[in-house]
């Protein structure tokens, strides 16, 4: 008897603990769930908020092309001061961060080609043979056949080191650059970048204007002093014409393809506007690339996101 009643006890208490732990499981699938149902809801205000912000900001960017052009503290006015837009925009924003800039203030990384970067490298104090074996390792990452340079480097040596093949083709986002053999300890996101067009002289750091062809070091240090002085460069001609008559021969002996590598106003504009809230914090973004067409903006490309 007394048999019995401890085996009926003992499955008492397993059948106890069976539905505590039914109960806990179902407790926290409740309670996941829930969890879900709240981010699902702050992710779709986040992306609300973000519309409702890059609306405006094209709102404001309409206003400003369309009103008389006032030069800003850089002596850039116009088209090619529309980032002032946001700097205002952004001050009065409290339910969204907004970021803009202008297409060419980097060297457009699947562009530029062996020369250039040489003469980025080297304005980065990157030494010779270095120099050389990255500029070499980063054309075969974007080239279309898997034939290394001589100081390149294809997929047989990242198969070889254990790491990711090249594309063989653009790079398709900044990041993937560190993927490339000699670019992995070394941030270049202020001087390369994968977004199209041509570098802009008013909005470019010096050093990418000192890796154009027919910029010395005389043209590079003219254009620092313009830009200490709020000047901007309206014409290339006009601003190798101040230059000394050594300096101007040099330009003007790769003017042709200097003038196709840059411009005075930038060819475009990306605008980055991103929403976040709730804990845990999730976030929205939404971006969008404008070019001008007359009085106006338009958008030629746009994506939007989850962070």
């Amino acid at each position: 008897m007394s048999n019995r009643r401890g085996f009926a006890l003992l499955a008492v208490l397993w059948v106890t603990v069976a539905l505590a732990a039914l109960g806990l499981s179902l407790s926290l699938v409740a309670r996941q769930a829930l969890g879900a149902g709240r981010n699902r809801n702050q992710l779709a205000k986040e992306e609300w908020s973000a519309e409702g912000c890059a609306a405006r900001i094209r709102a404001s960017i309409e206003v400003y092309l369309q009103s008389p052009p006032r030069a800003d503290a850089r002596g850039l006015s116009g088209w090619s001061s529309l980032d002032q837009v946001v700097t205002a925009q952004g001050r009065e924003a409290n339910d969204c961060e907004i970021a803009m800039r202008p297409a060419g203030d980097r060297l457009d990384v699947n562009a530029a080609d062996a020369q250039t970067l040489r003469a980025l490298l080297a304005g980065l104090r990157v030494d010779g043979p270095r120099r050389d074996s990255m500029v070499a390792a980063l054309l075969d990452w974007r080239d279309s056949d898997d034939d290394p340079r001589e100081l390149g480097a294809e997929s047989s040596w990242y198969l070889r080191s254990g790491r990711q093949s090249p594309r063989n083709g653009a790079l398709a986002d900044i990041l993937e650059l560190h993927r490339v053999r000699g670019f992995e300890q070394i941030s270049f996101d202020s001087v390369l970048d994968v977004e199209p067009g041509r570098v802009d002289l008013n909005h470019a750091p010096l050093s990418v204007i000192g890796s154009l062809p027919g910029f010395d070091v005389e043209a590079v240090s003219r254009m620092a002093e313009m830009r200490s002085e709020r000047i901007a460069v309206r014409d290339l001609a006009v601003f190798s014409g101040a230059l000394s008559p050594g300096a101007r021969e040099v330009m003007l002996a790769s003017f042709a393809e200097l003038s196709r590598m840059t411009t005075t106003e930038p060819d475009a504009w990306v605008v980055t506007v991103r929403a976040t809230g709730g804990s845990p914090a999730v976030g929205a973004t939404v971006e969008f690339r404008l070019v001008r067409a007359g009085v106006r903006a338009a958008i030629v490309r746009r994506r939007s996101g989850v962070v």
